[in-house]
């Protein structure tokens, strides 16, 4: 079936932002692989999400929501479905200088809500400003830097259930886990989550995130094509350390090399195909179990023709 009539009612429909077909994944992520999916849908509000909704129930269409892509990679065949795109509305932030909290949206992006939270001397979210992505991705894997993690912050989140419709969760609900969160099991989409911070100095803030801002500039490669930490840190352990002890700084495939800045992460340095960025990963984690006897898991998330996130063990059978 071709494109346009494969999703005939979803191009008929009214949208804010028009749907893109075959449309190219490098700037939808970080890494920028040139894979594509089959159509590009941007959600500007909860009627146009309810649209999608209602009508995507009654098809059997493939899709996933994305949102500044930072962390995930897709393979060569691209997506055989829809890419969703957050934007608009959700990208609003609402303070409430009573409870000190801000109410985002889920495609806020995480250095927004730093800025928000910093002009009003609320401290706790000076880590935010050195996550790349948005609030929603964040949540869903609890990102963290410099000792915080989102579950450090957060009161509750409001998600579409597939199942139940509407839901809000507070923070124990969420059941955070080192990289994780029970978003990852659910076939939900977050909308929204209320932030908790405390009062603190404007100067002091000021000093953290300066502090944290200049560690990136100096330890990662923050001007290069990359998806941020590509392997979970072992308990107790560092990956990158690992990596480095390996003497792998600078190897790699095709146009994918581990870092010389911080070898847990891959930068692409040309037109890095999802083929090159695997070896290299599988590279990595060869090296490091003969080495150490250490399996390292994977942070970056990897999405397969069909939607699903493809686990390390399996990458030797994805083209």
């Amino acid at each position: 079936m071709d494109l346009p009539k494969k999703y005939q009612s979803l191009i008929e429909a009214k949208w804010i932002v028009p749907p893109i077909l075959n449309v190219s994944l490098s700037s939808y992520t970080s890494f920028r692989c040139n894979s594509r999916a089959e159509l590009l849908l941007t959600l500007s509000n909860q009627n146009e999400l309810r649209q999608f909704l209602q009508i995507s129930t009654k098809k059997s269409w493939i899709w996933i929501i994305l949102g500044r892509g930072s962390n995930c990679i897709f393979t060569d065949q691209g997506l055989a479905g829809i890419l969703v795109s957050l934007r608009g509305d959700f990208k609003k932030i609402v303070c409430d200088q009573k409870s000190q909290t801000l109410d985002c949206g889920s495609a806020a992006l995480n250095f927004a809500v730093f800025r928000e939270a910093k002009k009003l001397s609320w401290q706790g979210g000076e880590f935010l400003s050195t996550i790349p992505g948005t609030i929603g991705g964040g949540i869903a894997m609890n990102a963290g830097a410099y000792g915080r993690e989102f579950k450090d912050i957060i009161l509750e989140v409001g998600f579409w259930d597939l199942d139940d419709g509407a839901q809000i969760f507070d923070n124990m609900d969420c059941q955070f886990t080192y990289r994780g969160s029970i978003f990852h099991k659910k076939k939900i989409i977050i909308t929204r989550a209320i932030l908790k911070f405390d009062e603190g100095d404007f100067a002091e803030i000021d000093r953290n995130q300066a502090k944290f801002l200049h560690h990136r500039k100096t330890k990662q490669p923050i001007h290069s094509a990359t998806w941020g930490s590509v392997f979970m840190n072992p308990k107790n352990n560092s990956a990158g350390s690992l990596i480095e002890q390996c003497g792998l700084k600078g190897k790699g495939f095709g146009n994918a090399k581990i870092s010389e800045k911080h070898a847990n992460f891959i930068e692409n340095t040309g037109l890095a195909s999802f083929q090159d960025a695997k070896l290299t990963i599988l590279m990595a984690k060869d090296r490091v179990y003969k080495k150490f006897g250490i399996s390292l898991n994977l942070e970056v998330i990897i999405i397969g023709k069909y939607g699903k996130v493809i686990s390390v063990d399996k990458l030797d059978d994805v083209i």
